[in-house]
């Protein structure tokens, strides 16, 4: 065989293999640089002009370098700010900076706590507002910057986000890559504690903090030191980190963040570090050290990446999952734990229980995220099955509407389920959920069906009631500025009432957000901490009013009452949890 036949030969063997033998890409140590910088409202800069923008933007421009820039809403107000962003070149990626301000909540229609500081964890977070605020919220935020952009936002952050805000953006608009705070214990009043030491992974579902099958990547803001970081609380041991503000603020010079940010380059196959500075916060003071930073990873040959597109090669590296063993130092992270053995530290992972917040608000004055704190939760299996109980009644029974009328009675006791390691009751707590549910439909489905039976009530006499209770937990009373208010509050601003002050008259109009939240108005806790009055007076005073919808109403206006209905349907399915156990 001459030359020319052997060579064709090995070619045809080389694609032979390649077709019947998986072959993959070995990844080398492949090392990124991820540079991201906040923006925030200029009212909350050191210096209000628009140097602090240039000179960071500059300099990334001058060494060709790629970064990433989360735009806090209200820049999106600046027309001056924003007109400088909107000319930044092709290699820059503008993501959300997911912070709530007194404006964001207003347009979004939500009620903020203006009581409190603007980084209070219990204003500035996501997670200070209650699920159907943070969807109003989250929504205007992803609105706002497509219409301003005219794209969807790839990279979102915050120094937290809570596992519900993380799955909307992941499932509602496709955010594939997220910045949080790394660990520590108390900066801030936020305390972030659990997950793999600075080093970027797939997070659960359920909690951000812990390595799960969620196809976004997380990737970490102000990466401590691997030791010196971890020894107590407070700034004075988290600002052991490759923020120029936190290794300065300790009196340590360049050759520090050198020296961590090469432990963290050098991890297999993926190192990467996380440089930024708030603009024209931290970074009006640390220009020249945040310059010396990016110059660093010019000369090392770092290659810098977009937020979004790291996520993308996290991925590409590690198959769409975590890596099973990643040795930083003396850390060794995996999917079920994080070690070291050194500071004899082992923090196990569950991926099935979340934070409290996946649920309800924290209003709490210190954002407290500590695996430590809910690692001891026990996860209870919930089925619903009374779903399978109404039909059964409504065979029995020959009628559907009495059995639905009790559902929609005891609506917050069937909303009520197990998940996640917490116990989630949007009424009456019960010991054993399940069966608390099987007895309240089977005991009030077949009352009622007597009841309904005998005194032959209608159908649209039950239905109709509704639309009086939703009438009652909208209606609102208060005296301002010495004249009586009585109305329904629609929304958290929007009043509908009367006003008397000598004289009556309509209005209908925005009230300051702490007049609104701050009116009289019906409490359904009232009804539901106490089994007496949910189990005998509540029913009996429903009842009653049915029967004198169906003897003094008019059967047009019962069914008109019947129709208008589904808003108090709607409007308890908007309702949040009362309790967390």
């Amino acid at each position: 065989m001459n030359a020319l036949g052997r060579s064709w030969l090995f070619i045809l063997f080389s694609i032979l293999i390649c077709i019947f033998f998986e072959v993959k890409v070995v990844h080398a140590n492949e090392k990124y640089a991820t540079i991201v910088n906040p923006i925030r409202s200029r009212e909350l800069w050191k210096d209000n002009t628009l140097n602090p923008l240039d000179s960071q933007y500059g300099v990334i421009n001058k060494l060709a370098l790629k970064a990433t820039w989360l735009v806090q809403d209200d820049v999106l107000d600046d027309q001056e700010l924003l007109s400088k962003i909107k000319e930044f070149n092709p290699n820059q990626e503008l993501g959300l900076f997911l912070e709530v301000s007194p404006n964001l909540a207003k347009k979004a229609r939500i009620y903020y706590p203006t009581e409190t500081y603007w980084s209070s964890p219990k204003a500035v977070f996501l997670s200070a507002y209650e699920i159907s605020e943070r969807k109003k919220i989250i929504d205007k935020i992803v609105n706002n910057f497509q219409s301003t952009f005219g794209y969807l936002p790839k990279s979102a952050g915050a120094w937290w986000i809570d596992s519900w805000s993380q799955q909307y953006l992941e499932k509602k608009y496709y955010i594939n890559t997220f910045l949080i705070v790394a660990d520590q214990k108390t900066t801030d009043k936020y305390g972030v504690w659990g997950q793999w030491w600075g080093y970027s992974y797939h997070p659960s579902p359920d909690n951000i903090l812990v390595p799960g099958d969620s196809k976004t990547v997380v990737v970490q803001w102000a990466q401590r030191d691997l030791e010196k970081a971890y020894q107590g609380s407070g700034p004075k041991f988290s600002n052991f980190s490759l923020q120029a503000n936190d290794y300065i603020s300790q009196g340590l010079n360049f050759n520090y963040f050198k020296g961590l940010a090469n432990q963290y380059l050098s991890v297999e196959k993926l190192g990467q570090i996380t440089i930024g500075l708030e603009t024209g916060m931290e970074s009006v003071d640390y220009e020249k050290e945040y310059e010396k930073q990016l110059n660093w990873i010019v000369d090392t040959q770092v290659e810098s990446l977009k937020l979004s597109e790291f996520g993308d090669k996290y991925r590409e590296i590690y198959e769409n999952q975590n890596p099973q063993n990643i040795v930083l130092g003396n850390w060794i992270f995996t999917p079920q734990y994080r070690e070291n053995l050194s500071l004899q530290e082992k923090t196990t992972y569950r991926q099935n229980i979340s934070f409290s917040d996946k649920f309800v608000a924290d209003k709490s004055d210190f954002l407290d995220r500590s695996l430590l704190s809910i690692n001891e939760r026990i996860e209870t299996k919930y089925i619903p099955i009374f779903l399978l109980l109404i039909p059964i009644l409504c065979w029995w029974s020959r009628s559907i509407i009495p059995i639905l009328w009790i559902v929609l009675l005891y609506l917050p006791v069937f909303r009520s389920f197990y998940s996640s390691g917490w116990k989630v009751f949007f009424g009456p707590t019960f010991d054993n959920l399940i069966l608390g549910q099987l007895l309240v439909l089977l005991v009030g489905g077949l009352l009622v069906v007597k009841i309904s039976k005998k005194l032959k009530i209608s159908n649209g006499a039950f239905m109709s009631v509704w639309i009086i209770n939703l009438l009652v937990y909208l209606a609102r009373y208060s005296v301002i500025e010495s004249k009586y208010h009585i109305g329904f509050l629609v929304d958290s601003f929007r009043f509908i009432g009367l006003v008397y002050d000598g004289g009556i008259k309509l209005i209908n109009q925005d009230l300051q957000g702490f007049v609104a939240a701050t009116m009289l108005k019906f409490d359904p806790a009232w009804i539901w901490n106490k089994w007496w009055i949910w189990a005998i007076i509540y029913p009996v005073v429903e009842i009653g009013l049915v029967l004198l919808i169906s003897k003094l109403v008019p059967k047009k206006l019962i069914y008109l009452m019947s129709v208008l209905s589904i808003f108090f349907i709607i409007y308890m399915f908007n309702q949040n949890p009362l309790i967390l156990k």
